[in-house]
């Protein structure tokens, strides 16, 4: 990931090989998507970087967590990218 530290792209590496270890261990099913994929689910290819909060404040205008800028953005992404995971656009 551009612009992260060593520690932190290791911290990252780590949780994500636990993470796939865990759902391996346990024979549960699992897709790896590209951004490329679920932003082009969204609507968002070509856009600026807010532009998956702002999608995610359309369709889920009750949920205050997408208010914080930089929380909202992970919050944002992380909804929106469950969303092409269940097949809804």
């Amino acid at each position: 990931m551009p612009g992260q530290g060593t520690a932190s792209m290791f911290t990252f590496g780590h949780a994500a090989g636990v993470a796939e270890g865990i759902l391996q261990g346990l024979n549960i099913p699992y897709t790896l998507v590209t951004p490329q994929a679920w932003k082009k689910s969204a609507g968002l290819i070509g856009s600026d970087k807010d532009a998956a909060r702002s999608r995610a404040i359309q369709l889920y205008p009750e949920l205050r967590a997408l208010d914080a800028k930089a929380k909202g953005q992970a919050i944002a992404d992380a909804l929106l990218i469950a969303r092409f995971g269940i097949g809804v656009k």
